[in-house]
This record gives C-alpha cells, structure tokens and sequence, in this order.
C-alpha cells in the first residue's frame, strides 16, 4: 500500500536545511572570492542575496502554533529509529499490539473482491501510531496478537495520491507476523549510544529537535514565491539527472523508467507507475520545497542579524560540541569546514523558531 505523504517531517527538518545551507554556503563562498583557497574567516557571511523578499515573503515566525499530540508521535518516531538501529526492541509473544509498538506485518488489499497494484506487502515493519498509511490501518492493527490474521475494512481518502484508488472502499487482509516493543530508555542507553549521560537528556533534546522539524515545516506551508532564485532550477535539473541516470542504467528513457520501474522513492515523493507530466510535478514540487527551505532559513538567520563572528555563533558552537560528542574542529577536520559551519548555524536556527513555539 502507498504512503498517504509524499514527504516527511524527518527528511524536511534535517535533510533539506542542512543540505541547503551548505549550497547556500559553499555558492557564497565562491561568489565572494572565487580564487580564495583558505579556509572560511570569521567574518565570512553565508548570504548569497541582498534582498530575499524579492522571492518570498518571511512569515511570522515568533508565532507558530504546534499540536503537542504531533511533537509527541515524531520523538517515539525517532525513538523507533534509535531502538532499531542499536537491537533494542523487546520481543513481545504473548500480548496485544499496542499503539507505538514497531509490528511485522503482512497484507493483502482488495477492491471489489480484486487484489490491486501496491496493495499487497509480505513482512513489513510499521510504528503504530506514525500514521504512515491511511487513515483507520494502524489503528486496525492496535489490539492483535501475533500471528494473528483479520480483515480491516477503509475507504481511501478522496484525495489520495492515486485518482483510480481515491474514495475507493478497500478490505485489507493483514497479518502480524511480530511484536516489537520499545524498552523505557535508560542511562546506560544514553551513555552507550549517544553523547548524553542520561536518558532524560537525550530525550529532552531528541523532543526539541521534533519540534524545530515541526514548527519549521509549518512556517514552510506558510511561504509562497514571488521569485525564482537560481537555485530552483539547480534542484529541479538535480532530480531529472538523477533519475534520468537511474533509466540510463536501466537501458530505457525517462518516460519508460517512471512508467514501469517498480520501486517507491521516499527520499524525492515518486511512486513508479507515473506519467512523464506527473514526474514533472514531483520535480518541480521538490525544487520548490529545497527553494522555500534556503529562503526561509536565510530570512530568518538575517531577520535575527546572526553573524559567524558574534557571541550567538560561538555560544551556538559549544552546544553543537557538546550534542554532537565532537568538536568543531574534529568535524571540519572530516567533513569540511562549511559543514561545521552549517551544524552551528542549524542550532541557532533552532533556538530562534523553538523561542515563537506555542504548544496546544
């Protein structure tokens, strides 16, 4: 079965402003001084335009309002991501699936009695409780045992991804193959795995990090271009040459690769079975997003005057040492000194749009 979103608060929050801001940085550099080969001075600012409202307008970002309920369902996210990746998860073999448990499952779905493309998987993982498929899936699955098989009935949303399955009734046969619960994190985690010495400090600071991804993607839903900036076209010519090499490789065009390659590209929103006009959209929406992302970034980080030289900068700096378990100069040492700059930039960025956070 498809995801019902294209694009994830994860991949926003983190990816997009930390891959932005080093593009933003690394062009700025050059334009400053092409022929300058030593490393970026203290004075140095990242700011490759005079005027960012010319494209976009700056929202209101001292008042943003956040659902708690949504901070709440992307920390036990991540948490499903540490449990997972360090071997954590406690089998559960005699009990009910419970909301936030990480379940195997398998499914069959049927429309008017027929199996359908993408809506049958074997032995996949699913969060419960990360609303990852439509609405009335997981919460289908809360209460069953493993091993245990039923029929989930739904209907797709109307505005589903796919027009031929929107507003469609669908039976799911869904089987739990396993339960997975999350053990209560420790200080013996935190000090094994991270560079916290408590569990409560790794969670307090894995909670602030989902809310900056939250309230910054809701201040991005609020931006609309005026502009284009070069850079639009540099992220929309990006995705095309991506997958443009990935059908070469197939031996086939573009058209022939979105329209029959099987496979779901979570990381740009592109399901396989797309027309070429379809993929054309997803481009230009994902060009749009990473665009919206360095404007948004950058009127914020020049709104609030922040500099790589002043008293903010440096205070920023000790905190990023002190979360990251590294020092800045270990990081510029092994992934460039722009990127250490964007790590310290990232935590002011932060700081600023948690400080105009409401929580309801």
């Amino acid at each position: 079965m498809y995801r019902k979103k294209l694009f994830s608060v994860r991949i926003l929050s983190v990816v997009l402003i930390l891959a932005t801001v080093l593009s933003f940085v690394c062009a700025c550099k050059e334009k400053d001084d092409p022929d300058k080969d030593e490393n970026v001075d203290e004075g140095f600012n990242p700011y490759p335009y005079e005027d960012l409202s010319v494209f976009m307008e700056l929202p209101d970002y001292k008042n943003i309002t956040v659902e708690s309920h949504l901070v709440e369902k992307s920390v036990q996210a991540e948490l499903s991501y540490f449990f997972t990746e360090h071997g954590l998860y406690l089998p559960i073999t005699d009990g009910k699936a419970e909301k936030y448990d990480l379940v195997n499952i398998s499914y069959v779905g049927f429309i008017d009695g027929e199996t359908f493309e993408g809506g049958t998987a074997m032995s996949v993982d699913l969060l419960l409780g990360s609303e990852t498929y439509i609405d009335g899936f997981e919460d289908g699955v809360i209460g069953m045992n493993a091993g245990q098989a039923k029929n989930i009935s739904l209907r797709f949303p109307d505005d589903y991804g796919y027009a031929e399955y929107a507003g469609k009734d669908v039976v799911f046969t869904v089987t739990v193959n396993k339960i997975n619960r999350a053990p209560e994190l420790t200080d013996e985690m935190a000090k094994q795995y991270t560079p916290f010495a408590t569990g409560e400090e790794y969670l307090s600071v894995l909670r602030r990090n989902c809310l900056f991804g939250i309230a910054f993607e809701k201040l991005m839903a609020q931006c609309s271009l005026k502009g284009y900036p070069a850079e639009y076209t540099e992220y929309y010519q990006y995705f095309k040459q991506y997958f443009m090499g990935l059908a070469n490789q197939n031996g086939c065009s573009l058209e022939e690769f979105v329209s029959s390659q099987g496979g779901y590209y979570s990381a740009f929103g592109l399901f396989s079975g797309m027309s070429l006009s379809d993929f054309e959209a997803v481009a230009s929406d994902y060009a749009r997003s990473n665009t919206v992302n360095d404007l948004l970034t950058y009127s914020i980080l020049r709104a609030e005057n922040v500099t790589i030289d002043g008293e903010r900068y440096k205070e920023a700096k000790k905190v990023f040492e002190k979360e990251s378990g590294a020092t800045f100069e270990e990081i510029a040492a092994s992934a460039g000194e722009e990127a250490a700059i964007i790590s310290v930039l990232n935590v002011i960025l932060s700081e600023i749009v948690r400080a105009g956070v409401k929580e309801i």
